[in-house]
């Protein structure tokens, strides 16, 4: 299995859940729903469990304003580490209250590694799995703590730039 992204690489999405699953179909579902777009049936090209849990995956997603394309998944049980840094972001002032309050409730975290900066297509993808995981979205910078409208809001803007 490939090594863990950092939280500097990845979109860091947090979950309202308490194993390491991939709900591929959840996802599927979600995109075409509020989204316009696909998670195609075929998405779970690769996966690896690591003796710790975690898995990785290989998704091809695409919405109407890109053609498919495929990012690296993650996914993990959350750590302390995970939640100190959504406090922090949070206290950056850029998102909404009590979102990591929220991320205090979710078990587990799913990193969507980003291959450039701005990544919109991996913001698609975080944002499709933070509306099924019930939990907020934090940025490669650390910075900022997005619930999915807002992050929905920050894909718009990338996409319009």
């Amino acid at each position: 299995m490939a090594t863990l992204p950092a939280r500097t690489e990845a979109f860091t999405v947090f979950a309202q859940q308490t194993d390491t699953r991939l709900d591929v179909p959840s996802w599927r579902g979600h995109a075409e729903r509020f989204f316009g777009g696909t998670v195609e049936d075929h998405a779970l090209t690769s996966l690896e469990i690591d003796p710790e849990g975690s898995r990785e995956a290989r998704i091809v997603f695409s919405d109407r304003t890109c053609p498919p394309c495929t990012r690296r998944v993650f996914v993990r049980l959350r750590t302390d580490d995970d939640l100190e840094a959504a406090v922090a972001a949070e206290r950056s002032g850029d998102g909404g209250a009590g979102l990591s309050t929220l991320a205090k409730r979710c078990g587990v975290v799913i990193l969507v590694v980003t291959e450039a900066a701005p990544d919109p297509d991996a913001l698609f993808l975080s944002a499709v799995i933070a509306g099924v995981a019930l939990g907020p979205i934090l940025t490669p910078g650390q910075d900022h703590l997005w619930g999915v409208n807002t992050a929905r809001r920050k894909l718009d803007e990338m996409r319009r730039a």
